[in-house]
């Protein structure tokens, strides 16, 4: 920059030493004051031209300098986000009923009975947790033994996950999303193993007993006396054409200072005994999600760093990324 103005100066510098020079040639030769006079003013007219000319020829330049510089470093942007794709992303996301009220004090009786059985049969007496598996349920993980127990464990665990960019952030504009899909386990083939889920049975009037719900063969059920029931039907595969965007969130890069929302809708499985189905945030609530990012980094969130709010008779869970970048690297970790 400054060596921008010093050549000005200079230029300036030289138009004017040369009209010093013509205004003193001028004086020396001409005998009528009038010429004289006229000569001067063309000299005088004529730097003043040139010096004007000059000074908006050097703004023009720095001005289309600017605009190239910005132009290159909205195209460095645009490569280094092709470079960080968002894309395909994995997503877990879990959730837990933590049985902690009356009404679901019978199930947690039943799961506690059937916990202290299976102690009593283990040699080493270190058995911490009950392996529900909804598919195909335990006697004490039946509809007819545990009616709430069967409900929750195997509940359509609807969820939905939109981003909101920057500057929608800033604005606390969450009408509109810019990126959002959602990770159905019926949805995904994939599972956290590497084996396909078992394809979705169709209900049929005849076969209520026989019909198993498409999320249930990958979901995982864990019961403990402290937590509760902890539900997860394992990783979910998004690739970009599964996604709906506008492209503003596509890449990592435009992660930090963005909000990841989460929105939920436990429902509750049909199952006799069951006095009030239907979606039941009381009984079943998000607990955690993981997002795994291309280059193998996963972010583990809580639900405690999300902010919860209602919408409709569906909870909304949102978590604004760090926008330093340090914090929002260490969010991410390859040891999993």
């Amino acid at each position: 920059m400054l060596g921008d103005y010093f050549l000005v100066f200079v230029k300036l510098l030289g138009l004017g030493v040369a009209a010093v020079s013509g205004l003193v040639e001028i004086g020396r030769k001409s005998r009528s004051d009038r010429r004289a006079k006229i000569a001067i003013a063309l000299v005088l007219a004529g730097f003043g031209t040139a010096a004007v000319a000059e000074i908006f020829d050097t703004v023009a330049k720095r001005r289309d300098s600017a605009q190239a510089l910005e132009r290159n470093t909205e195209l460095l942007k645009e490569v280094q986000r092709n470079l960080h794709p968002l894309f395909p992303l994995f997503v877990n996301i879990r959730f837990r009923a933590p049985l902690d009220s009356d009404e679901t004090s019978e199930a947690k009786r039943v799961f506690e009975v059937a916990l202290a059985e299976a102690r009593a049969a283990d040699i080493n007496n270190d058995v911490d947790l009950l392996d529900i598996h909804p598919a195909e349920p335990q006697p004490y993980a039946t509809c007819a033994a545990n009616p709430l127990g069967y409900a929750i464990s195997a509940s359509d665990l609807d969820a939905w996950v939109r981003f909101y960019s920057r500057s929608k952030t800033a604005a606390r504009d969450f009408e509109r999303d810019n990126t959002n899909f959602c990770p159905c386990p019926w949805l995904n083939p994939y599972t956290e193993l590497g084996t396909e889920r078992a394809p979705e049975r169709v209900r049929a009037a005849s076969d209520e007993e026989d019909y198993t719900p498409a999320w249930l063969p990958g979901r995982e059920v864990l019961y403990d006396s402290d937590r509760g029931l902890e539900l997860n039907d394992g990783d979910a595969f998004v690739s970009f054409d599964r996604a709906n965007s506008d492209g503003y969130v596509v890449s990592v890069d435009d992660l930090p200072g963005s909000t990841l929302e989460i929105e939920t809708r436990p429902f509750l499985q049909q199952c006799e005994g069951v006095r009030d189905g239907g979606v039941r945030h009381d009984l079943i609530s998000f607990s955690s999600v993981t997002l795994g990012l291309p280059g193998n980094r996963r972010a583990y969130l809580p639900a405690d760093k999300f902010v919860r709010a209602p919408l409709r008779d569906e909870l909304v869970y949102r978590y604004t990324f760090p926008t330093n970048a340090e914090e929002f690297e260490r969010l991410f970790s390859t040891d999993y």
